[in-house]
């Protein structure tokens, strides 16, 4: 399911954050934009155009083979979230989704007023593995298996509750107990930073 703009160089949709759940001007929020293509104009070429969060560039949509979802981790400067879509003149404008999740203050810390914080990529882990053999202070019980699941850093903090609970460390990395959004159990392994400075870590999330 999409919607397109064939008409207006600038379309925009306008979230009202002044209610509900959120916090409103000032508050933290994940926004997702997802562009699922599927050739729905016939012309075997996705369009290309530019994604803006309000005034600021966000994100420039160019070929789409599949599908792509742009991420943006933002402070509200009105209780009024814009997601535009400008026309370059490349192809009707359009998009299959938008997502806005508050965030608590405390995540993300870099993301500020004056700075937003984009995605830049995602690992897929291998297929499962088994093993018997569980260090001192892990998961205790059994076998433990390696989910081939897409996992964004804010839904790994969500499942750990911002890493609240430790349950294991070593030279192998810290492990964190968490739950799934469908109430598995789960321990989540922080392996590495992934850059100096940076706040993205590659995760392993292991089924209990």
């Amino acid at each position: 399911m999409l919607r397109s703009f064939p008409t207006g160089v600038r379309n925009c949709y306008d979230i009202d954050i002044s209610s509900g759940s959120g916090k409103g001007k000032g508050g933290k929020y994940l926004l997702r934009a997802g562009f699922f293509y599927g050739n729905y104009d016939g012309q075997n070429s996705s369009p290309e155009f530019d994604l803006y969060a309000g005034v600021n560039l966000w994100a420039a949509v160019r070929k789409i083979d599949n599908h792509t979802v742009f991420e943006l981790i933002m402070v509200a400067q009105t209780n009024t979230v814009s997601v535009c879509l400008v026309n370059k003149d490349t192809g009707t404008p359009y998009v299959s989704a938008i997502e806005l999740r508050p965030l608590g203050d405390n995540l993300y810390p870099a993301a500020t007023d004056n700075t937003s914080l984009t995605f830049q990529d995602r690992y897929n882990y291998a297929p499962a593995v088994t093993s018997e053999k569980i260090r001192k202070g892990e998961i205790r019980g059994g076998s433990f298996r390696l989910d081939n699941l897409e996992f964004t850093d804010v839904d790994v903090l969500q499942m750990t509750n911002n890493f609240e609970k430790e349950i294991g460390k070593g030279g192998f990395g810290t492990v964190y107990m968490g739950e799934k959004y469908d109430g598995t159990q789960v321990a989540v392994k922080r392996l590495k930073e992934m850059s100096q400075g940076s706040r993205m870590f590659l995760n392993e999330v292991l089924s209990m």
